[in-house]
């Protein structure tokens, strides 16, 4: 005899309506993205350190992506807001020239964005504006999302060894230019994830305590490990204890 689920497949769509209860939320989406702009990490940034943050500077003509005075290879110049093609990335993966094996070298990815140019300029509004996303949304019937960041996802690993200080600061002024064009939550709707990484505990509590304060309800840990020990050790028990008593759930993209 078949179960409920599988009545439930074979219903029409009059009898699910009779025998179903309603929803009463719409449809939420757990994998959108916010695209950063070019001055994501600089705009709050120390003084002092403004010229190490990730930026997009002239390098002998040309405008090149710069991370802590060297050239950062990943995404070529099209480091801010790059749009590249639906699963764009899963060509690059199956390509030949994608390293093989652990160690190879990945010289740089070039996105092609020319699909977008060919776009209503009402989708590259929603890509970059919170107004124009949720009016996006509601036109999608899109109840709510969580967004990840985009940009925010790689750059730590390019930093040197013993970079603590200058990784800390990239999260700091990447999480208050967040806050200001995003939010950490708008409207019960968009739920934008503020970044937070491990490498010093005590500047990562005092960033946690801050998003929290400024309601965040969810935050993205930059996988570790972190000076060798897991996020789940129990030097950072402090951090947990804070998530969980406000309830707040850690993400990985």
């Amino acid at each position: 005899m078949p179960g409920p689920s599988q009545r439930a497949f074979s219903m029409t769509r009059k009898q699910e309506e009779d025998v179903l209860p309603p929803l009463d939320y719409g449809l939420y989406d757990a994998d959108m993205h916010y695209f950063e702009p070019v001055d994501c990490f600089t705009r709050n940034a120390p003084k002092p350190m403004r010229d190490r943050m990730l930026q997009v500077k002239d390098l002998d003509g040309k405008p090149t992506a710069m991370l802590n005075g060297q050239p950062f290879a990943f995404l070529s110049e099209q480091l801010f807001n790059p749009f590249g093609a639906p699963q764009e990335l899963n060509d690059f993966i199956s390509s030949p020239d994608w390293p093989a094996e652990e160690g190879d070298a990945l010289q740089s990815v070039v996105l092609d964005t020319t699909w977008l140019d060919e776009s209503p300029p009402e989708l590259r509004k929603a890509l970059l504006e919170r107004d124009a996303r949720i009016e996006w949304m509601t036109e999608k019937k899109i109840e709510g999302a969580v967004l990840y960041p985009t940009l925010g996802l790689d750059w730590v690993g390019m930093l040197p060894a013993g970079g603590s200080a200058l990784i800390h600061t990239h999260v700091e002024s990447f999480n208050r230019w967040l806050l200001d064009d995003w939010g950490f939550n708008t409207n019960d709707r968009l739920y934008s994830a503020p970044l937070i990484v491990l490498h010093d505990r005590e500047r990562a509590i005092a960033e946690l305590d801050w998003v929290l304060e400024n309601g965040a309800r969810m935050v993205y840990l930059i996988p570790g490990p972190y000076a060798g020990r897991s996020p789940a050790d129990a030097f950072y028990d402090p951090i947990w204890a804070r998530l969980a008593e406000a309830r707040v759930p850690v993400v990985l993209h």
